[in-house]
């Protein structure tokens, strides 16, 4: 966020947070037109409701969301053998 408010070009770029984002932190990357989001920890979890619903709104437009898993590589990301 602080690279959009700065002038960085990241249109398809990949976003890596804590929690999984809120709603409305959801909206502001989708229109900040942010490609992947890859987070650690379930906001849902955190504060103990039933969905993720800013995974759900950016999964419906789109955008790649994924939770990361310490010492898995997604299979984007592997190399080629």
């Amino acid at each position: 966020m602080y690279a959009a408010k700065n002038g960085s070009e990241i249109e398809g770029s990949t976003i890596y947070v804590t929690l999984s984002p809120c709603i409305a932190c959801a909206r502001i990357i989708y229109s900040m037109k942010i490609a992947r989001v890859v987070f650690l920890n379930s906001y849902a979890e955190y504060k103990g409701i039933p969905s993720d619903e800013g995974v759900d709104f950016l999964r419906r437009f789109g955008v790649m969301v994924e939770r990361y898993v310490s010492g898995v590589t997604p299979p984007a990301e592997q190399p080629a053998s």
